[in-house]
């Protein structure tokens, strides 16, 4: 369908005024960040907020490089993380023990007098 002039003018006045209202909503933004105003803000105009990301970003990075250091390591097969990963062997003991021990406690709940032995004595 063809527009009319009026129907032309009328929707680049009303896109018009969307964009006006979209640039005064833009300036007022720019102009809290410049006082400092909302989080942005405060991170760009306050000293020690910046400070204090910069800092934790950096702590953040540390982290994650030693989590990464720990990862590698045991890749490696290093440390006792590493040796379970990667030595089939210690797995299987490890496992086996795991196995042992949950079938020890099952029977000394159901025979604890075959564990435990209890004496009383009177003087």
């Amino acid at each position: 369908p063809e527009m009319t002039n009026d129907e032309l003018y009328n929707r680049i006045n009303r896109t018009a005024d969307r964009l006006d209202h979209s640039v005064e909503q833009i300036n007022s933004m720019i102009a809290d960040i410049n006082a400092g105003h909302g989080t942005l803000g405060k991170l760009i105009k306050d000293e020690q907020m910046y400070n204090d990301a910069r800092s934790a970003i950096a702590r953040f990075n540390t982290t994650a490089e030693r989590v990464d250091n720990m990862v590698s390591a045991a890749q490696r097969g290093e440390g006792t993380v590493g040796k379970l990963l990667t030595d089939e062997a210690l797995y299987s003991n490890v496992n086996q023990l795991s196995s042992e021990g949950v079938k020890l406690m099952y029977d000394f709940r159901q025979n604890p007098k075959k564990y435990l032995t209890i004496k009383f004595q009177l003087f």
